[in-house]
């Protein structure tokens, strides 16, 4: 199963951002506050589904160093 794209990550955002939105729901009620976090968690699903997986290759996300 892929970590990143519609893999392992995006799940473990969909729960922490399922859970944000039940506490601040349970806190303070649907109001526009809490409606405001939404655009925010879905900008970063959004990353997580299309950038990146275009960063890293067959091998995984690569780190390069440079040195002696």
């Amino acid at each position: 199963m892929p970590v990143f794209g519609l893999g392992l990550f995006l799940g473990l955002w969909a729960v922490i951002s399922a859970g944000l939105l039940a506490w601040l729901a349970w806190r303070q009620g649907f109001n526009a506050d809490t409606w405001s976090y939404v655009p925010i968690l879905l900008i970063v699903a959004a990353v997580i589904v299309w950038l990146l997986p275009a960063l890293c290759d067959e091998q995984g996300f690569p780190i390069h160093g440079f040195g002696s």
